[in-house]
């Protein structure tokens, strides 16, 4: 009896540590992104993508890109964040480390835009003979990415 109650107890703790809360429509589902270093061989990758894959707050993994020893994926979660980042923080497949900054010669350069009557505001005849409020501020914020939380890790040994 004693035993059972030992095994029952274990099974609580374990629970409350790797409990992940399924989220049921696609709506909801979060999106996230891993940088993950030292990823310099195939081995390693398929070690990885089988570790994120095999994660159950994880539904969908894909490999946005790799430049030189890292791999970012793109992470599409079943629950919360939190359930995903701690899963892997009690897990000893992935360490965390600081974002790295990019060297000068890496460097984005600034996106060269149009100039854009954003507080034009006229109206214009369409082809249709519908009128329209020119809003190219509207149209800006429209095409703009979504901003998707990076975290960056480090492959364990």
């Amino acid at each position: 009896r004693l035993i059972k109650k030992s095994i029952d107890q274990a099974a609580d703790a374990l629970g409350v540590v790797f409990a992940v809360n399924n989220k049921m429509n696609a709506e909801q589902l979060a999106t996230i992104q891993l940088d993950i270093q030292a990823v310099n061989s195939i081995t390693k990758y398929h070690r990885i993508e089988n570790y994120l894959t095999g994660l159950s707050a994880v539904e969908k993994t894909m490999l946005l890109k790799i430049d030189g020893d890292n791999a970012v994926f793109e992470i599409t979660l079943r629950s919360d964040q939190e359930d995903f980042l701690s899963l892997i923080k009690n897990g000893a497949e992935l360490i965390k480390v600081e974002a790295q900054q990019p060297s000068p010669d890496k460097a984005l350069s600034p996106v060269l835009m149009p100039d854009l009557n954003i507080d034009d505001g006229t109206e214009k005849l369409a082809a249709d003979g519908v009128t329209s409020v020119n809003n190219d501020a509207a149209l800006l914020a429209a095409n703009q990415p979504v901003s998707v939380p990076v975290y960056y890790y480090r492959l364990g040994k």
